[in-house]
């Protein structure tokens, strides 16, 4: 009985190393720079969630990669900026999307929300470290587990870009079959007062490790539909941000003027409010914006002409 006892755990030591051995194996594979390659002449790349996914048409921005995506927290942003930056030597400037709801009570629980987990934690899994593991740790590690394991297996049988295989992000060509009926006046978030620590957290760690690689990184907020709503955090954010990241510049584009019909609701604007604000921000790109002493000064100087310029057109 004892024999037959021992050559079960044998066995069953056996197996869970070579699962381990298995798994080492899938995320060292899956991990090689070939596979997050986005092209040598991307010198800039912009992150974030849906907001910048959708407000920035990089094929009218040259040398700027959109790999922000929807849903996405900046726990993973954090993960996909090392990635990135390890596989593209040549990236010099992070801008990262920045605005009222990163720090609001939805984006929290969105971190931590089993659907969103069990859609981000497979795609990640190879880059997290201790950090990450604590962050999830009340999950079902074992089948998140397994769940990053088939999709690293499925990837490598596969073979081609990890990047689009897996949806790290890119441009969302957003029509106005999104629209979302008549918008109603709305408050950006629902609990003023309350601070997504999480995300707020992750945050401070991509700025850091930005400034700790000699990377030149930047804050976004893309416009508002602010005829409807109502930015009732704007203290909080702004304390926030000049409390926590007061070396990260603010490229605020909330006042950029839109048409109400390039919204697909109060927040998200469609491919021809993406194709306007791209234009715009490839133009203050090329007047020096992100080496201005002062890259506010130099946007709202844009955008009062823009609005000017508006008035006096045929």
């Amino acid at each position: 009985m004892k024999k037959i006892l021992g050559k079960g755990l044998v066995f069953s030591a056996v197996v869970i190393a070579l699962l381990i051995a298995f798994m080492l194996l899938l995320q060292y594979n899956t991990a090689r720079n070939s596979h997050f390659e986005i092209g040598k002449n991307y010198k800039m790349i912009i992150l974030g969630n849906s907001l910048t996914e959708c407000a920035f048409d990089d094929n009218l921005i040259p040398g700027l990669k959109n790999m922000s995506q929807g849903g996405e927290s900046f726990v993973y942003t954090y993960l996909k900026l090392k990635k990135l930056h390890e596989a593209n030597p040549q990236i010099k400037t992070v801008i990262v999307s920045y605005s009222n709801n990163h720090i609001g009570e939805k984006m929290e629980q969105l971190v931590l929300h089993k659907d969103n987990v069990r859609n981000y934690f497979p795609k990640y899994a190879f880059l997290m470290g201790a950090d990450e593991y604590k962050l999830f740790s009340d999950k079902d590690i074992l089948l998140l587990e397994r769940l990053a394991m088939k999709n690293n297996f499925m990837f490598l049988l596969k073979g081609g870009s990890y990047l689009q295989d897996n949806n790290w992000g890119g441009y969302f060509f957003l029509d106005k079959s999104s629209k979302k009926g008549n918008m109603r006046v709305t408050n950006v978030v629902q609990h003023p007062e309350f601070v997504s620590e999480t995300n707020v957290n992750y945050l401070a760690k991509i700025v850091d490790y930005c400034k700790a690689n000699g990377l030149k990184v930047y804050l976004i907020r893309t416009p508002l539909n602010l005829e409807k709503v109502i930015l009732n955090n704007e203290d909080k954010f702004l304390a926030i941000r000049n409390q926590r990241f007061p070396d990260a510049p603010l490229l605020d584009l909330v006042h950029f003027k839109l048409q109400p019909d390039q919204y697909t609701d109060n927040e998200h604007i469609d491919h021809t409010g993406a194709k306007k604000l791209s234009v715009f921000f490839d133009g203050l790109l090329k007047k020096g914006v992100l080496e201005a002493a002062n890259p506010q000064q130099l946007i709202d100087a844009e955008i009062a002409k823009q609005a000017t310029d508006s008035v006096v057109a045929p």
